[in-house]
């Protein structure tokens, strides 16, 4: 009766361990277990980046642990807007050449100083070297820049 019970005991156990096993397994991931990219201090280039779309423009100073984005982007022709946007974390998919900072992006840090809005983001692309500014104001209207080229 005694080795019996010290069998049954050493079952249960085993059985207890194995179940724990694997329902823990999950091989080092997190969420969906699918990484698809990462934070960076990539910044673009430092200097003035321009194109013919209404006069939008940007200036990049960068600090090296932040880069900042000075400029103008456009609602319509006659509307535009004055931001300043610091960036101190771009979020950049594995095989893309964009990298996203902003309020919708998903791991890159960013603040606005100016203009007040409810929604901004900045991408860079250093393959083609275009950085973009959108700006969504609390009244709703979408400011961009369109690509801008370094000039």
């Amino acid at each position: 009766m005694y080795n019996f019970k010290k069998l049954f005991t050493y079952m249960v156990v085993g059985a207890l361990v194995m179940a724990l096993s694997i329902s823990c397994k999950n091989d080092e991931k997190t969420g969906s277990g699918d990484i698809i990219g990462e934070t960076n201090q990539n910044h673009p280039p430092q200097g003035i980046y321009s194109n013919g779309y209404y006069n939008s423009y940007a200036g990049v100073t960068n600090n090296g642990s932040y880069c900042s984005i000075i400029g103008k982007a456009y609602y319509s022709e006659q509307v535009s807007v004055n931001s300043d946007i610091t960036v101190m974390n771009w979020y950049q998919e594995y095989g893309n050449t964009s990298s996203y900072a902003g309020s919708s992006s998903r791991d890159g840090e960013a603040t606005i100083n100016s203009p007040t809005t409810d929604y901004f983001q900045v991408s860079y692309d250093a393959g083609n070297g275009l950085l973009r500014v959108d700006i969504r104001t609390n009244a709703n209207e979408i400011y961009t820049t369109s690509y801008l080229s370094k000039q």
